[in-house]
Parts: C-alpha cells; structure tokens; sequence
C-alpha cells in the first residue's frame, strides 16, 4: 500500500466548497473590497498580450520595478506566489524535520500547516484577550530551542502592532542566540509600519509582504521577501522555476512603477476603517480597529442577531479565535460598502429596541 509520510496525516487541506463568492459581500479573507482601482486593472491588462500568456514568465521587469519601489537592492529580493508562498520557501529553507518554530497566536493558519508539513513542531504563545501582547509573553518566543521565530506585525487575527522599536529589541536578543525572526507585514500599510531598518542592522531578519492587501491584488497571488543578500541567497535555492506568473509580473511591474496606486487603495481603507469603528462605537458596541484592514467587533448579547442578519444579506464575516472569541472579525472594504454594513446593523439593533 502506498502511503504518504506519516507526519502528514493529521492535516487537513480542505478542496473550496463553494462555486462562487463573487457573489456575496466579501468581509470574511481581508480581500481588497470590492477590488483593485478600475484603472489599475486596465492598465496591467493592456500590456499584458496573448504571447506573454503563452511564454514562461519573464521576471526581470518586476523586480527591478520592485527594486526601485522599495529603494533596496535586487539581491534582498525575492518574489512569491503571495505572502503564503514566501513562508513556505523560508520555513524549507532553515527548518530540519524536528525544528522549533515558535509565534504568537492567534495568527495566520498557513503557519502552523507549513509547520506540518516540514515535520516541525510549532509553539504558539497566546496573546492577552484584548489582542495585545505584553514584553513578557514576547520574550516566550526565544528559547534554546528554538530555531525561528514568526511575528506578524499587525496580526491579521488581532490587529496588534508591535512597534519597531519592541521589534528591534526582540531582533537583538534572538540574533544572540542564532534565531531567525520571520516578520510578516502583509498588513503593514494600514498600520503605518516598516520593519525594513532591522533587515541592515541585523542578520537575522526576514520580511514577507504581500499586494493581496494593500492594492488589491489577491486573486493574482503576488508576494516578496525582503532580507539581506546573504539569506536571500539561500532562500533562493528553494524558488521554483519562475517565481511568479507573467500576469502577475507584469502587475508588480505596474503597482512599482507608479505608487499612487497603492498609496490611493490604502488611504481609502484607511478612512473607511476610521468611520466604520467610529458609527460602531457610537451604536454601544466594543470594537478594536488595531492595524490591519478589518475591526473586531463584540456585539455582546445581540451576537446571534448581528450573524444572521449578515447571513441574510450575503454579508460574509470571520469568527474570532480563542483568546477573543466573544469578537468577529469584519474586513473593512471601500466607504460606500462598509456604510451599508453599517445601515444593516444599526437596523437590526434598532428592530430589537
């Protein structure tokens, strides 16, 4: 009987179980709501032809686009089939069968099934049931033991943000100890964050990025690693045969090239996230909006109320794990679409009175 490794076969990878969400109010993954600038999407098409869909990916373009964008050197570059493939390149790049991988949780899933994957055991320190992260639970995730060290800064669970300051003291002490420390900025720009500094002070550090977010660009499956020559270097001995798609090359090429894009995307979620929380708060409800594209939201004890009202609407949402499960998580799309939402809640808290 052909069998698979074995310490594979406690996970589970479910197929989609849907045909189409297209369809539906899409606050449930922290996708750019509705979708990408209109202009955005025309122009990368425009120069995308039936050739470049036919040859093997040229990715030259993009990361000298890429390169200029972020005013770092190509060699600390490296893109990836979004910010998931990035971790799985890193963690099979410095992880034996039996490595220590330490994080905060609740975070991204995708850790712990790399982790899995590769054999290695994963520790998870909780943070409070607020969402923060006290020093002390920050200093759990250095032991002998362990060899990595990932820190998503905000948490796409939480919001939280570690500041650059309480990153670099953390980096210091774990370069100490020969400690890789992994810092996943997928939701940097709405939390006004950038780690990059500690990449040229340390040699330690590795940071993942991803266009999923910021600009919309999700459905492309676009992300990059930034980290000094040396790590990239190996690291690059793990990328597949090209990288990314030639659509999606040519997208980074694009959003690189001109920064408005992404600077226009952000802010808009931005205001829209301020005004959301705000008209939320005023309706009595507890809410933390942290540093990511979504806000949690405790509906107390009109929970159930609040869920089947966003069911009838076709409102998708994401329930919050331990230690907040009394929140839900909404993504926070454009202003008009989250003035909607709120209309929905407010009539449902008003129909109750």
């Amino acid at each position: 009987m052909i069998k698979c490794r074995e310490h594979v076969n406690d996970i589970v990878r479910n197929n989609q179980d849907f045909l189409t969400r297209l369809d539906r109010v899409r606050l449930g993954m922290n996708e750019y709501v509705p979708s990408m600038p209109k202009s955005l999407f025309r122009k990368i098409i425009k120069g995308f032809s039936a050739e470049m869909a036919s040859a093997y990916p040229e990715v030259s373009r993009a990361y000298n686009a890429l390169s200029q964008f972020l005013n770092q050197p190509n060699e600390n570059l490296i893109l990836s089939n979004g910010a998931d493939g990035a971790m799985k390149m890193i963690l099979e790049t410095f992880c034996d069968p039996g490595a220590v991988i330490a994080t905060i949780a609740p975070t991204f899933e995708m850790y712990k099934i790399h982790s899995q994957e590769l054999n290695c055991k994963l520790i998870e320190v909780y943070c409070e049931d607020d969402g923060s992260c006290s020093d002390d639970t920050l200093a759990k995730l250095i032991s002998p033991d362990v060899k990595v060290v990932l820190i998503a800064n905000p948490n796409g669970a939480t919001g939280y943000i570690f500041s650059v300051d309480r990153l670099r003291e953390f980096v210091r002490k774990a370069e100490e100890r020969d400690i890789l420390v992994v810092i996943d900025e997928v939701y940097a720009d709405f939390g006004r964050i950038d780690a990059s500094p500690l990449v040229d002070e340390f040699s330690n550090v590795i940071i993942i990025r991803s266009f999923s977010k910021n600009v919309g660009l999700a459905g492309l499956r676009i992300g990059y690693i930034l980290t000094n020559e040396g790590l990239a270097k190996m690291i690059g001995r793990f990328k597949p045969f090209r990288e990314v798609t030639a659509l999606a090359a040519r997208a980074v090429e694009v959003v690189c090239t001109d920064g408005k894009y992404l600077k226009n995307s952000v802010n808009k979620i931005l205001i829209a996230r301020k005004k959301f929380a705000k008209e939320l708060k005023k309706m009595g409800f507890d809410v933390i909006e942290g540093g990511g594209n979504f806000v949690l939201i405790n509906f107390g004890s009109k929970r159930d109320t609040m869920l089947k009202a966003f069911e009838n609407n076709n409102i998708e949402f994401k329930e919050t794990p331990n230690p907040l499960t009394r929140y839900i998580r909404l993504t926070v799309g454009v202003n008009g679409i989250m003035k909607q939402v709120a209309s929905i809640i407010r009539s449902e808290l008003n129909s109750g009175l």
